[in-house]
């Protein structure tokens, strides 16, 4: 149970860490796309 429970804990602590790196590089790359625009 204690296993089970880790786990999960486990794999929703992968998924926040990616979502968190995506969004950051997700950020990045409309910044870059404003750049461009104005220029």
């Amino acid at each position: 149970m204690i296993g089970m429970l880790a786990t999960i804990a486990g794999m929703f602590g992968l998924l926040f860490m990616c979502a968190s790196i995506t969004k950051e590089n997700t950020e990045k790359a409309v910044a870059k796309q404003h750049e461009s625009w104005e220029n």
